[in-house]
């Protein structure tokens, strides 16, 4: 912060000496100039901030469309490995309960740590979907497939397909929220 108001004062500071050179203007007009543009700056930033912040509605409506796609995406997935309707629905609608709350905590948890703001966006979103998709997706969607099924490669099966699938639809998903914005 210290570096970047150091960068711009120097910056400021030639463009008035050069304002000066080519005009008959007191450098009392010029400095109060320079800090109208410099308010100015700074007011446009803080309303680019503002819009980008994710409020608790936009976290939830991200939460309940992103389910949306993952229970019609789960339910084709668990049919093509069981062939059976009762557990189709059984998996689909314990896992995607349990998912969108933690969805959203994982958005405000997301929303809410530094590091957040640390990496690129495509990195973020990789991260992102690391973190929701493989960690908390395998150690979920498996319990509760094995629960249903009571058997392990049917577990198996569904969870890394689905979770393999559901990553590369995550990063398009999340990519597409932040173009909205």
């Amino acid at each position: 912060m210290v570096l970047k108001r150091w960068i711009f004062l120097s910056v400021s500071v030639e463009s008035v000496e050069k304002r000066l050179e080519k005009t008959s203007l007191s450098s009392s007009l010029l400095v109060l100039e320079v800090k109208e543009e410099e308010e100015k700056r700074l007011r446009r930033r803080r309303k680019i901030r503002m819009n980008k912040k994710d409020g608790h509605a936009r976290s939830m409506t991200k939460s309940g469309v992103w389910r949306m796609i993952g229970i019609a995406w789960l339910a084709l997935v668990t049919w093509i490995f069981t062939r059976s309707l009762i557990q189709v629905s059984l998996i689909t609608l314990i896992h995607h309960a349990v998912f969108l709350i933690m969805f959203y905590l994982h958005e405000r948890a997301w929303l809410s740590k530094p590091l957040h703001h640390r990496f690129r966006s495509s990195v973020r979103y990789g991260i992102k979907a690391i973190t929701y998709e493989v960690i908390l997706g395998n150690l979920i969607l498996g319990t509760i497939a094995w629960m249903v099924t009571g058997d392990v490669t049917k577990m198996t099966r569904i969870t890394v397909v689905y979770i393999q699938s559901k990553l590369m639809l995550y990063y398009v998903y999340d990519w597409a929220w932040d173009e909205r914005r």
